[in-house]
């Protein structure tokens, strides 16, 4: 396994609706820089990924080629896939668009996960050896309820329950089986549990956030700058 090359699938494709603003949130400012390139930049630094697909709309492919791909710092993407309307059909049009030739392993990443670091991106590929499909996994630490109409129904036990996260790593040729059919799931794992096979938690980050709301824009900007707001 240590021998497969390793291929990223970065989803840039959503619209970012609940961040608002005139372009979506992956091409919004970050301390200077468009988020996206924060995202790529981890990837492109880490010895063990190979190659990047990049999946963005429709709408953005020409940005994306003359304002991202442009500078010239990303060479290790060799792809830009139109995605679709979910997120799954984003990331089977990329698993579409490149080839077992230069895939072993693939890693798919959000690419509103600027913060993850180049520890975690290893710890999923070293996990890749032993497991065909590896998620990172945070656990839960607050109470959580059942509600029903705004009525609390129940108290569920958080002690089996953890917040999933990206890069989730897979054996491309059990990423390629999940995706076979029509089937849609909010993450990668979601589908390749549906085939049978067993999916590996490993340790998360706290900082490797999601930037979906302008609350989140405030703390990826603390974590560049470490300035306070």
């Amino acid at each position: 396994m240590s021998d497969l090359p390793v291929r990223a699938i970065i989803v840039a494709g959503g619209q970012g609706r609940r961040m608002g603003g005139e372009v979506p949130k992956q091409y919004q400012m970050l301390s200077g820089r468009p988020l996206i390139c924060h995202t790529l930049d981890v990837f492109q630094s880490h010895s063990s990924i190979d190659s990047i697909a990049l999946v963005v709309n429709s709408n953005s492919v020409d940005y994306c080629r003359n304002n991202i791909l442009g500078t010239g710092e990303f060479t290790k993407v060799d792809k830009v896939v139109v995605g679709g309307e979910e997120r799954s059909e984003s990331v089977r049009k990329g698993l579409a668009a490149t080839t077992d030739d230069t895939d072993g392993v693939v890693l798919v990443h959000d690419a509103v996960r600027p913060f993850v670091s180049a520890k975690l991106i290893e710890r999923v590929v070293m996990a890749l050896q032993e497991n065909d499909a590896v998620v990172p996994c945070l656990p839960i630490v607050d109470s959580i309820k059942k509600i029903v109409d705004g009525r609390v129904q129940a108290t569920v036990d958080r002690n089996e329950l953890y917040r999933i996260q990206t890069p989730q790593g897979f054996l491309r040729s059990v990423l390629e089986a999940a995706y076979a059919g029509n089937g849609f799931s909010t993450d990668d794992a979601g589908l390749v549990e549906r085939i049978g096979v067993d999916v590996v938690g490993i340790e998360g980050e706290e900082r490797n956030i999601k930037i979906t709301r302008p609350e989140d824009w405030l703390w990826g900007q603390l974590f560049l700058t470490g300035d306070s707001f």
